[in-house]
């Protein structure tokens, strides 16, 4: 699965290959989001991500359904999607 996570503000949308979830998360503005957070490697509340993430890209802005599409076409046959 290709998961990606699009914070905008502090509204945040989420897709599986190129599904978009059905709600918008919302993430006060104060909320220090970190990388391992992101990745499901949260130590300091005893969960770890058993699984493997090949590839991690952070965009300085939020991208549009159009460019995670983009992403996924140009990845999926990485891993035989």
């Amino acid at each position: 699965y290709m998961f990606t996570g699009v914070l905008n503000g502090n509204l945040g949308d989420t897709y599986v290959n190129t599904e978009k979830s059905k709600s918008t998360l919302t993430v006060p503005s104060y909320t220090n989001i970190q990388i391992t957070n992101v990745l499901n490697a949260r130590p300091l509340e005893g969960f770890y991500n058993s699984g493997s993430v090949s590839n991690t890209l952070v965009y300085n802005r939020a991208l549009s359904s159009q460019e995670v599409l983009q992403n996924y076409n140009a990845t999926k046959t990485r891993f035989g999607l």
